[in-house]
């Protein structure tokens, strides 16, 4: 008798546990965009996340987040899935976006993005926190200090330009030379370049000739005390590069 009083029980103990919300799934979706004329380059990553900012004298609490390789530039597009069962009364919730290069932030929100009310757009306007080239980039203006070890020769002047989107044009101390760089993360490469072909009297046609063969033997790069190195598939310094 005792038995069946507690199997008794049981069902309606257990009917008075609360049951778990059920889930509603919800997408938000829009483009991350910013208005300088800059190149993201290869493997840079957008970070999109809603947050729950309603408490002034506290963390914002992250709802959730999605991170993006986008394939190509701004426009970059985005989803974000979170559960709707979350999602209280009352609070205030934000879009907050972040574009990372190298490592480095180049990109974030500096404002109130508004989410989940009726006015909120879905495009979210990120600002730049530092150029490319101050952030460690190759991309500047940069000074030839020496070739394969040596000082340039006193009078003559030679010059590198890499573009943010990888556009390069170059000055030997005798002719003029442009063309394309494909930079992926620490390593570079010089496409073909094509110039003027003035003659000049010696030494500025052999560092012309040297400041050319370097470049189309050029694989990596890197930034040491400021300066900009560009090295061979073995690791030799080829240029150093002084920024101007």
């Amino acid at each position: 008798m005792i038995t069946r009083r507690i199997f008794a029980a049981a069902p309606l103990a257990l009917s008075a546990l609360p049951l778990p919300a059920l889930a509603a799934p919800r997408t938000l979706s829009g483009t991350v965009v910013y208005r300088e004329r800059i190149a993201l380059p290869p493997g840079a990553t957008v970070e999109v996340s809603l947050l729950d900012v309603s408490l002034a004298d506290a963390p914002s609490r992250t709802i959730a987040r999605t991170r993006i390789v986008p394939r190509g530039q701004v426009p970059i597009p985005y989803r974000l899935r979170f559960n709707d069962a979350v999602i209280r009364p009352g609070h205030r919730y934000a879009l907050r976006a972040e574009i990372r290069a190298r490592g480095q932030l180049w990109f974030t929100t500096t404002e109130y993005h508004a989410a989940l009310v009726p006015e909120a757009s879905g495009e979210i306007v990120v600002q730049r926190v530092a150029p490319p080239a101050e952030v460690g980039g190759p991309a500047g203006f940069w000074r030839v200090e020496s070739l394969h070890g040596r000082p340039l020769p006193a009078g003559i002047r030679a010059t590198l330009k890499i573009e943010a989107d990888g556009r390069v044009s170059a000055h030997s101390g005798c002719n003029g030379m442009g063309g394309q760089a494909t930079i992926r993360d620490g390593n570079i490469r010089f496409g073909p370049l094509v110039g003027t072909m003035m003659a000049c009297p010696e030494p500025r046609m052999q560092v012309e000739r040297h400041f050319r063969e370097a470049l189309e033997a050029t694989r990596s790069w890197r930034i040491e005390r400021g300066a900009l190195t560009l090295l061979s598939g073995r690791g030799a310094r080829l240029v150093v590069l002084a920024r101007e």
